[in-house]
């Protein structure tokens, strides 16, 4: 029943959504409730989903959201719709090809969709600057609670209900395919969990990080920048020569650097293999020359340099551009010698 559970839930995200791919796989209960279809049942439009063996599908995650979408699933209740398609006309206006209106969720969210009755209704009362889920007083009095679902869309709900990022709740949604033992997670790309508990990171939720992984298409989803928890290196540490390096390419474990053509960034790529734990949440070590060699190899397709040389300070700046540094011993024995030579020189002018 649980495994039932969630493929019930997950379906309605990769069913819906909005054009642009960004449509959550979490549903907001609150604005659902308000919506024309809040008194549906999610078996009502999502019933192929008792019939499938895993839900979510691994092998679906990542199609794109109109690969779900069945136009007849809507005409079904909406055959009005389809009437005055045929006549030319849709929601009062005159339309220039039916095709165009082929694909509903182009202008329609089926979880959000205020029916035109209650737009009516609302008035003046509604204030559209405000998340509908927290005007409930517009229509009702005061309640502190949502009706009670069915068992059946409850269970949909333990896993498709719109949690907090930082909610313990995600992590375990997205450990239901990525954890390394649990049932299902075969076609996952499945998460060294060891390595990610003693990381840094251990005691972050998965949305954290990935705050866009309950959208489509799955793993085409941005990742948090880490600049904005962590500061940038200094210039001396930085160099001029990593500039275009990304974060994950030097500190991430299990990943290769690759130039992107593009861009000329170096980003650090997954580097998988077949049945091996994903260990990207390990942080690599970079307090020794070993991390380095990560780019710093002969023939690397990169195109660092095959030695790793000292930090750049003034004894290089004549030939190249390199931030002011005496943080390595060459630079200091250089600045000592100039110091040397300048004092020397003040004194023979003076004598």
């Amino acid at each position: 029943m649980k495994g039932l559970t969630f493929l019930v839930l997950l379906s309605v995200f990769f069913t819906f959504g909005s054009f642009t791919g960004e449509a959550s796989w979490l549903i907001d209960t609150g604005q659902f409730h308000a919506s024309s279809h809040g008194q549906f049942s999610c078996l009502d439009c999502h019933s192929e989903i008792q019939e499938q063996k895993l839900h979510p599908d691994p092998a679906n995650v990542n199609r794109r959201l109109e690969d779900f979408f069945n136009v007849e699933r809507c005409f079904n209740c909406h055959d009005d719709v389809l009437d005055s398609l045929a006549k030319g006309f849709h929601g009062g206006k005159e339309i220039r090809r039916d095709e165009e209106y082929q694909y509903c969720l182009r202008c329609h969210d089926p979880h959000y969709q205020l029916s035109r009755a209650l737009r009516l209704s609302l008035g003046d009362r509604f204030n559209s600057d405000k998340p509908l889920s927290q005007q409930c007083g517009v229509c009702h009095e005061h309640r502190t609670a949502l009706p009670e679902l069915s068992p059946e869309d409850e269970s949909c709900l333990a896993c498709h209900r719109a949690l907090e990022q930082k909610d313990a709740r995600t992590s375990a949604l997205c450990l239901l395919c990525h954890g390394q033992e649990e049932e299902g997670s075969a076609m996952a790309w499945q998460i060294d969990m060891a390595g990610l508990k003693s990381s840094p990171h251990g005691r972050l939720t998965c949305l954290e990080c990935h705050p866009d992984s309950a959208q489509y298409s799955h793993a085409a989803q941005r990742r948090l920048d880490c600049l904005v928890c962590h500061l940038s290196h200094e210039a001396t540490v930085d160099m001029a020569a990593h500039g275009k390096v990304s974060c994950e390419a030097c500190h991430l474990s299990g990943i290769k650097p690759v130039r992107d053509p593009d861009s000329g960034l170096i980003l650090g790529q997954p580097d998988r293999k077949p049945g091996a734990l994903s260990r990207v949440h390990s942080l690599a070590r970079v307090s020794d020359e070993a991390s380095c060699r990560i780019c710093h190899h002969k023939g690397n397709a990169v195109g660092a340099a095959a030695r790793v040389l000292p930090t750049k300070g003034i004894i290089c700046m004549p030939c190249h551009a390199a931030s002011f540094s005496v943080r390595n011993t060459v630079t200091i024995v250089a600045l000592v010698i100039f110091a040397i030579g300048i004092i020397n020189l003040v004194l023979v002018w003076a004598g």
